[in-house]
């Protein structure tokens, strides 16, 4: 995570992702030109790229040290399986409900993590 989680906690970086991630997710069938994709797109990618890692990380720090294989194997178990099922639910969404179906779920998803992740800072706050 290098200087990011130097200035800011995981669980930080893992809200701000993926609240970066759903707006640029929400934004994509609202866009009406080709620029405001680049940026649409550009906020989703960010928000990927500082949740990812963050969550990676948090973890693999929260698990003791006889387990973080496991833990980790898991992780990527899981998010495998969720490459695999999450185009297939996505494109169920699109021809049931419609095309931009999958860009609004995959939105409400991330702000379910994004309230985990907050429910988890309000939590070590209290500890």
């Amino acid at each position: 995570m290098g200087r990011l989680a130097k200035l800011f906690s995981l669980e930080k970086l893992i809200l701000a992702g993926a609240i970066a991630l759903s707006v640029g997710l929400v934004c994509v069938p609202l866009v009406s030109s080709v620029p405001q994709l680049v940026i649409a797109m550009t906020i989703a990618t960010l928000g990927f790229s500082v949740m990812s890692p963050a969550l990676n990380t948090a973890i693999s720090v929260r698990g003791d040290a006889d387990v973080q294989g496991g833990l980790m194997g898991v992780t990527r178990s899981t998010t495998t399986m969720s490459r695999m099922v999450g185009p297939a639910i996505a494109g169920v969404a699109f021809g049931f409900i419609g095309i931009n179906a999958p860009y609004f779920a995959g939105s409400i998803l991330m702000l379910l993590v994004a309230f985990i992740a907050y429910w988890s800072l309000f939590r070590s706050a209290k500890a």
